[in-house]
């Protein structure tokens, strides 16, 4: 096990002690001035990045209380990009216990962002990490490309049900339903105006713009609270 690797599980059992969800790290870590996507930290938790920033890792050291520099050797307190070589930490290995089965909805047809779902429903088991998943939520299949870097065609989103007002859920990742149709974006209100945008991470996909008269039209189905990723078939 490399030390990257070792970085990476040592987060994610931290996070889980502390009781967090990725989500709320996310939140966290906007406040450091650290922008980070939940599926962007899914991947750095199940070592699919191979290069860490110092000044993410600082961050979630002081959030998470754990010196993560430390387990590469650096030590953060007086960090200026030299190494000094400390005994490696142990960490947690250990598999899941416990599981929730949740709907699993097939996908119809995608474009734009767009999530149609067909009458298809499979049900898939997802890892309980501390309340994270209730039998509440449903997953669903990514598919298309304007989500990306953050999220690929295949990967399977779960969604969090108990908060659907989109009035407190500017910079999240949610499902939206607007005009007929549903949407995997990123929710952002314009200071002032208070119009909604709905924003892909793939910068070729124009926002979507709704003016704030408009929000009854709009219906906020979840946000994402887990992220599958089906490309090396690893769960996140």
């Amino acid at each position: 096990m490399d030390k990257i690797e070792e970085v990476s599980i040592a987060i994610r059992k931290r996070r889980e002690e502390l009781g967090l969800y990725q989500e709320d790290v996310v939140e966290k870590l906007r406040k450091e001035n650290i922008h980070i996507s939940v599926s962007g930290l899914s991947r750095i938790e199940s070592s699919e990045r191979q290069k860490l920033d110092s000044k993410l890792l600082i961050a979630l050291s002081k959030i998470l209380k754990k010196d993560f520099m430390a387990i590469l050797g650096h030590n953060p307190q007086n960090f200026n990009g030299q190494s000094e070589v400390r005994e490696e930490s142990n960490v947690y290995g250990g598999s899941f216990q416990s599981f929730v089965t949740i709907p699993l909805y097939s996908m119809a047809s995608a474009g734009n962002g767009l999530i149609e779902f067909s009458n298809e429903v499979d049900y898939i088991d997802i890892p309980k990490l501390n309340g994270n998943v209730k039998k509440s939520d449903f997953a669903s299949k990514v598919k298309g490309d304007s989500m990306e870097p953050y999220y690929h065609e295949g990967d399977i989103i779960v969604v969090d049900v108990s908060n659907r007002d989109i009035r407190t859920l500017n910079g999240k990742e949610a499902l939206i339903d607007y005009d007929g149709k549903r949407y995997l974006k990123i929710v952002e209100f314009e200071v002032g105006t208070g119009d909604l945008r709905l924003k892909s991470y793939n910068p070729a996909y124009s926002d979507i713009q709704i003016k704030n008269y408009d929000l009854d039209e709009v219906e906020c189905k979840g946000v994402i609270s887990m992220v599958i990723s089906m490309r090396n078939n690893k769960r996140i």
